[in-house]
């Protein structure tokens, strides 16, 4: 019992210590319903955080374009992906996690026949996709990278009693691994949209600066206009903040490729 109080304190001690006093307010935020947007693409419509459509926004999908989804469950983000190619191009959608990837399979069965010849479901370890594609580069690639999920965690005691300080550093190991990856993957001038519902700076500004430095010279961060609040890299979207209430948490960077293969 007394491992299970460690680690909410540890959780709450390690939130308070990045946030400082905005933290309460922040948590309670995380809690409270948070405002969704329908994608009537399917029937029934399906309903996503408002924040996860302006990362797809962010990666300016046009028609005809090839895209890689790369974490792709539970599916909203590709029927967002979906209905910014209108049917053309190809959409690749990949999940590794089995139980993930039937729900995600299960949301692009929902779509209309004619959007099902452009998308392929895929089922490969997004750290090493690109040894198991490699005959394919794409325009637009979206990493929604797994990640500590900090809004799951509080709302589940379990999850919330075996949180541990290394879970962000162990986490982001796997998303630099996941991000070298989708480069590989990436055309020359293509854009990738790394993003994470990740609050802590360790899965996010801290994985790109890492990116940056390990494969320098190939790309470059684009900065867009704000639509949450900007960090080093990126941007982040919080419910607390009155300009996004109720929207995120999720953090995304945008990164555009310059130097081919």
């Amino acid at each position: 019992m007394a491992k299970a109080v460690d680690g909410a304190a540890a959780f709450e001690l390690y939130y308070q210590n990045l946030y400082g006093n905005r933290w309460p307010g922040l948590k309670a935020a995380l809690l409270a319903p948070k405002e969704q947007t329908a994608i009537t693409l399917t029937n029934p419509p399906y309903y996503l955080d408002k924040a996860s459509l302006q990362v797809v926004k962010a990666l300016q999908i046009d028609k005809d374009m090839q895209v890689l989804d790369m974490c792709a469950a539970p599916g909203g983000k590709s029927l967002a992906i979906a209905q910014a190619l209108q049917g053309t191009g190809l959409l690749m959608a990949n999940e590794l996690q089995s139980d993930r990837f039937f729900r995600l399979k299960r949301v692009i069965n929902n779509l209309s026949e004619n959007y099902h010849q452009n998308i392929k479901l895929t089922k490969y370890d997004a750290t090493r996709l690109n040894f198991f594609i490699n005959n394919t580069h794409f325009d637009r690639i979206l990493l929604d990278a797994p990640c500590s999920s900090e809004a799951h965690v509080l709302a589940d005691n379990k999850y919330l009693q075996q949180w541990k300080p290394s879970r962000s550093k162990n986490l982001a190991i796997k998303q630099l691994a996941m991000l070298c990856s989708a480069l590989e993957l990436c055309q020359a001038g293509g854009l990738i949209a790394y993003s994470t519902c990740a609050l802590s700076p360790t899965e996010n500004d801290e994985v790109i600066e890492k990116f940056l430095k390990k494969r320098a010279g190939r790309l470059k961060v684009i900065h867009i206009p704000l639509v949450g609040e900007a960090t080093s890299y990126g941007q982040i979207i919080l419910p607390d903040n009155p300009n996004t209430a109720g929207q995120g948490p999720m953090y995304f960077c945008i990164i555009k490729k310059i130097i081919s293969d």
